[in-house]
């Protein structure tokens, strides 16, 4: 009986550590309705002046007494996320923060929905089955040994502004971990793109760029909501 097992990919992120990262993603976890400010903030604002432009445009557009506290916990968070990240031995900037806030919140959505003794969550791991292993790591998988199937995602901020290239590349490698899974197990494994994008653009974005994109799936901002 063929053997699956995930290998963590070297070197080890580093920036999933940025403490700033998981006090965002505990306030989307809490309030996933604020998904879509997070996405809208963090792709029209590149200052925090816009910031304060688009809080400006809230509390003229709603009643403030209707905006939970975890809305301005969040904006104070991405207040500093907009001015990046040094502490002198992890740098990153602000589409890289972005984009691994999309991993993190995806990594923290699977390990929900896999909370049993046979299941694994991971992130940033190769796949293994047998003598084969993916060429490419998968941002975040889980998996249910019991049923030999699982689901494998590559995390976007925005899907329609990665570049076609770095898609075309991911989708290949989730194609044979899809294919090698139904050969060795016979079982249908969900393989596709979680991002914060919603998913209809997402999956009219995937339409336009592969002519095979019905074999991957969309999980956007609105699956979570």
């Amino acid at each position: 009986m063929s053997q699956i097992s995930f290998i963590e990919a070297n070197p080890i992120d580093k920036l999933i550590k940025i403490k700033i990262l998981h006090e965002t993603c505990d306030i989307l976890v809490q309030e996933p309705g604020l998904l879509e400010d997070f996405y809208f903030i963090m792709s029209e604002c590149s200052t925090t002046e816009d910031l304060e432009s688009y809080i400006i445009k809230k509390l003229n557009e709603t009643d403030e007494s209707q905006i939970s506290q975890y809305f301005w916990m969040l904006t104070s968070y991405l207040e500093n996320m907009l001015k990046g990240y040094n502490d002198g031995q992890i740098k990153a900037d602000t589409a890289q923060l972005k984009g691994k806030m999309v991993e993190l919140y995806i990594f923290r959505f699977f390990a929900k929905r896999y909370d049993c003794k046979e299941c694994q969550v991971n992130m940033r791991h190769h796949v293994k089955i047998d003598n084969w292993q993916s060429v490419k790591e998968v941002d975040v998988l889980g998996w249910d040994y019991s049923i030999t199937n699982g689901e494998f995602y590559e995390c976007k901020f925005s899907l329609s502004s990665t570049e076609t290239k770095e898609i075309n590349s991911q989708l290949s490698n989730l194609w044979y971990i899809k294919h090698q899974i139904k050969m060795a197990f016979g079982t249908n494994c969900s393989v596709g793109f979680a991002t914060f994008q919603d998913s209809k653009s997402a999956r009219d974005y995937l339409n336009i760029i592969s002519e095979t994109s019905d074999f991957y799936d969309i999980l956007g901002r609105d699956c979570f909501m």
